[in-house]
């Protein structure tokens, strides 16, 4: 499990949940076709010199590709045509009365070469999901250690690595998010005050590929008690 202690949660309501299942979006046999077929699989994979890992290096980029689509994961190589020779022509001049023979110097044709920028495409997030876990810190005795926990959350709005959503199961409370470099990704409510306490609620996903690692927080602040819940499950 990936680390996301430096999330604070802190929630409303809570109540179990259908999961929400993510839309594939290309088939296994058209990622195992473009993946393979175009080299992306030895790019990203042939790196790793043990079998079990390459395996599963392998599955994650086919996983990657069935969600956000073949096009997208391991889209085919471009197309270069190849350099054109051109022949410089041989020029003969005659002078009268004298005979000169003029010499020319063929220079080797050097096709121009362009540089092309990557293009920076981010996973679509803007799904609905689940966080299913067990409390494994309850200084407090809030909720109790080892006691299951389900909360609903979802993506609602997306800019680059800029996340918006709600969480919350019966009651939604805005958040905000972020999706990092290492396609790890989170969203907080930060706090906000509901019966006379504040809350706060985040959770942190480990991959955007799903079922992924999850980790939430809960933090409810009142007059007579602060209390912080750490929960640690799996995001559907």
């Amino acid at each position: 499990m990936k680390k996301f202690s430096s999330l604070i949660l802190i929630a409303g309501a809570l109540m179990v949940s259908v999961p929400s299942q993510a839309r594939m979006v290309s088939s296994r046999y058209q990622c195992v076709t473009a993946c393979d077929g175009n080299g992306a699989t030895d790019y990203y994979c042939d790196w790793i010199t043990k079998r079990a890992k390459w395996t599963r290096c392998r599955a994650k980029l086919l996983q990657k590709c069935r969600r956000f689509g073949a096009d997208v994961t391991c889209p085919a190589p471009e197309v270069t045509a190849p350099p054109t020779t051109i022949s410089a022509p041989v020029v003969t001049t005659t002078t009268q009365p004298a005979q000169v023979v003029v010499t020319t110097t063929t220079v080797p044709y050097v096709p121009p070469t362009t540089t092309t920028l990557p293009v920076v495409t981010y996973p679509e997030l803007r799904y609905g999901y689940e966080f299913i876990g067990t409390a494994v810190s309850d200084p407090c005795g809030l909720v109790g250690y080892g006691t299951g926990y389900d909360i609903l959350f979802a993506v609602t709005a997306q800019s680059g690595t800029s996340l918006a959503g709600t969480i919350g199961s019966s009651e939604y409370e805005p958040a905000q998010g972020e999706l990092y470099s290492d396609y790890t990704w989170a969203l907080s409510t930060g706090l906000y005050y509901k019966k006379g306490c504040y809350h706060d609620i985040a959770i942190g996903v480990g991959d955007v590929a799903f079922p992924a690692d999850g980790y939430l927080t809960y933090t409810e602040v009142c007059p007579t008690i602060t209390c912080k819940v750490e929960f640690a499950g799996t995001v559907y």
